[in-house]
Parts: C-alpha cells; structure tokens; sequence
C-alpha cells in the first residue's frame, strides 16, 4: 500500500498546535504587512520555503520541508520588555511543535529541526510590537511501494 499526501500535512500540524497555544493565523501567506492592528497580538503566519529531496530510494523519498513561522506580540511597554516575552511565547510554541509524542501521530513526519529564532520591532504608533521568525524544518518520509 502506497502512503500518499505526507507533504501536506506538515502545514496542518504546525496551524493546529498555534492555534492550541491560542494563536489567531493570518490567513495572507505572502504580505505579513497587512495584517490589522486590532488583531496583531498573538496572530500567526506560516511562509513555506523550498522543498528539497533529501535522499530516495526505489520505495522511500525523504523530504526536507522548511518553514518560517511569523509570530507577533503587542501591548509591551518597552522593547526589552517585548522581547523577554516574545522569547517565553517563542519558547512555549516549540515545546508544542518539537514534542516528539504528537510529532510522530503525523503520518510521514519523521522529525521537526529548529533552525533560528530572530526577533525585529513593528513600527506602529502607541504601540510596542514585535514580530518573532521562527525557522523550523520538516523531514517528511513518502513511501512508495506501488510497485513493489
């Protein structure tokens, strides 16, 4: 039997696990500026990167899957103060989406690499906002026994 549709279920897990964590996704894959001020404050938005082959065989392709996880945080009264708690919220969404029981309920999805954390200061008016990239990488295994 052929394991099919691994590659689209990476997305899933990553939304699913934000979302318990209380996260609100913003929906526009690819404009993180329009993104409204009244909803800015622990709202999300996952950018797909490149998808590349890691390795194969005749019945195995493993996949490297990366992602950049944008997270956004607001109603700090200073940037450090900001940063210190986008850091414990960054903290919290990796202890979710790194934990190795719910990772492996994920067909396919073999593993979850951090890569980097970076932290930058939103300019908004009266407000201190903070975006947090979060890069992890996927490594998804597709079988493909059909004709085996």
């Amino acid at each position: 039997m052929s394991q099919t549709l691994v590659l689209n279920r990476f997305i899933p897990y990553l939304r699913e696990k934000l979302n318990a964590l209380g996260y609100q996704e913003h929906d526009d894959e690819f404009d993180e500026d329009n993104i409204a001020a009244t909803v800015i404050d622990k709202s999300y938005m996952i950018k797909t990167r490149g998808i590349t082959s890691a390795r194969s065989s005749h019945t195995t392709y493993e996949w490297t899957f990366p992602v950049e996880v944008l997270l956004w945080f607001k109603g700090f009264r200073k940037p450090s103060d900001a940063v210190d708690g986008a850091l414990e919220s960054v903290e919290l969404v990796l202890d979710e989406v790194l934990d190795i029981s719910s990772r492996y309920t994920v067909p396919g999805l073999m593993d979850v690499h951090p890569s980097t954390i970076d932290f930058e200061p939103i300019d908004a008016p009266n407000d201190c906002i903070i975006q947090a990239s979060v890069g992890l990488t996927a490594v998804i295994q597709m079988l493909n026994d059909k004709n085996c």
